[in-house]
């Protein structure tokens, strides 16, 4: 089993969005990352999604979003994004989405003696990531929460750190690779938070999260990086080019 990462799908949900205000980069995204997936992901195989996967508002205008899930190969594992409004019930979306594909919330997975836990998260004041300089205003405001005050805010980071430590506490201790699936980056370019100390103390090896759209790859030296022990994979779609990313488990 081979597992690949690919988050910020952003597919249409029936909402005629698109993602245009990010870059010309992002015409035909859909397209693109089918093309990627059905050449790269064998059936055998694994392919993580955190988070932002549809623009759907209700979870009955995402069919058309799963019918495309379904049609590309291997297994699924999806967390909720900040975007991801249609995510209500974890029951419910747990009974909607295609077959071998698993949701991830306040608990986790393991196949093949490897451990999936993780959370959403929330927007971190300790962690920033530089945007591109020709970003529209739209679009940066796009990317910042919508109609949450600064209590706000600071409660849903609280309770999606809760959400992190009870993901990662249902892991066995003895997995041979324990992998932690975050919409929200707990590591930026200069600094670390306290989901990173969360996954440290349950010795995460690798998180893979999405999120930045439009980040500034000028000022990001490498694709993966490592931070105290635990390997970090950005995987939003821009950021990988709408190419999916392979996981190296070799641990």
């Amino acid at each position: 089993m081979d597992i690949y990462a690919i988050g910020d799908l952003h597919l249409p949900g029936g909402t005629g969005k698109n993602m245009d205000i990010f870059g010309k980069e992002w015409k035909n995204h859909q397209e693109n990352i089918a093309e990627s997936w059905d050449e790269t992901v064998g059936g055998d195989d694994l392919v993580l999604i955190p988070g932002d996967f549809s623009w759907a508002m209700r979870l009955e205008e995402t069919r058309k979003d799963f019918s495309w899930l379904r049609e590309r190969p291997g297994s699924k594992v999806m967390i909720r994004g900040n975007h991801d409004f249609w995510w209500n019930s974890v029951s419910k979306v747990r009974e909607a989405v295609p077959e071998c594909t698993f949701i991830i919330q306040n608990d986790s997975l393991v196949l093949d003696d490897i451990g999936f836990g993780g959370a959403r998260y929330w927007e971190d004041p300790d962690v920033s990531w530089p945007l591109r300089k020709d970003i529209s205003k739209k679009a940066e405001k796009a990317l910042r929460e919508k109609d949450v005050s600064p209590d706000e805010g600071k409660a849903l980071l609280e309770r999606e750190l809760q959400r992190l430590r009870m993901s990662m506490e249902t892991l066995p201790e003895s997995l041979r690779v324990k992998i932690a699936i975050l919409h929200y980056p707990p590591v930026g370019i200069d600094g670390v938070s306290r989901a990173a100390e969360i996954l440290e103390d349950y010795g995460t090896d690798i998180c893979v999260f999405g999120h930045i759209h439009a980040a500034d790859r000028s000022k990001i030296s490498e694709e993966t990086f490592e931070v105290h022990g635990v390997t970090y994979y950005p995987v939003s779609a821009d950021f990988l080019g709408f190419k999916l990313k392979k996981i190296d488990i070799d641990i």
